[in-house]
């Protein structure tokens, strides 16, 4: 009788320990990956993201105008030429705070549509950034015609400026945050731009 409590007991204990084990073990999704919950850390040149989430955004193609395609066509570097109209930024704050930007804009010189892609140095306040250069851009840069939406977003060292419409604005953060795995902080700016002289 001894015998038969003994080996229940330990065969009840054994059974907890594989369950404490197996319990301890699941830290990771089924691919392995990590849960959700975990920061994915990216490391592209601001030209190398720009790349890739134009990529993704031709393979979702928004119901825009033109179509995404064919708001793409060139890419500008930022430089000391353009900085000011585009970033909103004096030379001095970009020498200090931008480690790459790189533009995306179409072929034609009088749609109101760009796409930048920002990597900010080091240790940069990257959400201060952010609202500077949103706030800072000039909507006039396209001529005659404005952009219907100016809005960033930033994750990690990169920041996005879009200006575009509302349905091209919606696919660019999509991309961006399906090519980082990770939601973006978003950073908006009232349209005061598109304010006609009848309006009060």
């Amino acid at each position: 009788m001894k015998r038969s409590i003994s080996f229940i007991l330990i065969l009840a204990l054994a059974l907890l320990c594989f369950v404490g084990c197996s319990n301890g073990k699941q830290s990771t999704d089924d691919n392995g990956k990590g849960n959700k919950n975990d920061v994915v850390k990216v490391d592209y040149t601001a030209e190398q993201l720009l790349d890739k989430v134009i990529e993704k955004a031709i393979e979702i193609d928004p119901d825009t105008e033109y179509g995404m395609s064919k708001l793409v066509g060139q890419k500008n570097e930022i430089n000391l030429d353009n900085l000011e109209d585009i970033l909103g930024l004096t030379e001095e704050e970009f020498n200090n705070s931008i480690d790459s930007a790189m533009e995306s804009k179409p072929d034609d010189t009088w749609s109101p549509h760009s796409i930048v892609f920002i990597k900010v140095k080091e240790n940069v306040d990257v959400a201060e950034t952010a609202e500077k250069i949103v706030k800072n851009t000039s909507p006039y840069r396209f001529g005659c015609l404005k952009p219907d939406v100016i809005m960033g977003a930033f994750y990690d060292r990169y920041i996005v400026l879009i200006d575009s419409d509302e349905a091209a604005k919606d696919v660019v953060l999509k991309s961006f945050e399906d090519i980082i795995g990770n939601e973006t902080t978003k950073v908006t700016r009232d349209n005061d731009w598109n304010i006609s002289f009848f309006e009060e």
